[in-house]
């Protein structure tokens, strides 16, 4: 078997209209866990078409949901996606050179927020919202 130096965790509810693109560009990780929580539509079988470990339940609060998908997750690190998010290639390419040797730690990542098709640059978003999460982390963390 290989070892799993990296788990792309995503964790979702219903999200058929946008999971396989998320979980597409997700290909540089060595697995894809998907959390499918009480979800009623296609995602388990999107999830499946990507070979994705699934999870399957139904969590009242959010962190016990995440933290059943970090327990699920074999690699020593684990990359934290939403299912509207979407990791480029070279966001890709630059993870698995910066975890390459490291044993612990965690990284945050930047991102844009948008409303629909528009990048909010100014005021809530741009401003006050979150620019970056620390959303890759060793399992050990």
């Amino acid at each position: 078997m290989t070892e799993v130096v990296l788990s792309a965790l995503v964790v979702v509810h219903n999200e058929e209209a946008q999971l396989a693109d998320c979980l597409e560009l997700l290909n540089f990780a060595d697995e894809l866990v998907v959390v499918l929580d009480k979800c009623t539509d296609g995602s388990k079988v999107i999830a499946e078409e990507f070979n994705a470990r699934l999870v399957e339940g139904a969590w009242e609060i959010e962190g016990h949901r995440r933290n059943a998908g970090l327990e699920s997750c074999r690699g020593a690190w684990i990359l934290e996606v939403d299912a509207d998010e979407r990791a480029s290639p070279d966001l890709g390419r630059e993870i698995c050179s910066a975890i390459k040797g490291l044993n612990d730690g965690y990284f945050l990542l930047p991102f844009d927020n948008y409303i629909g098709n528009r990048l909010v640059q100014y005021g809530w978003g741009g401003s006050w919202g979150v620019s970056a999460a620390p959303r890759l982390s060793a399992k050990s963390v």
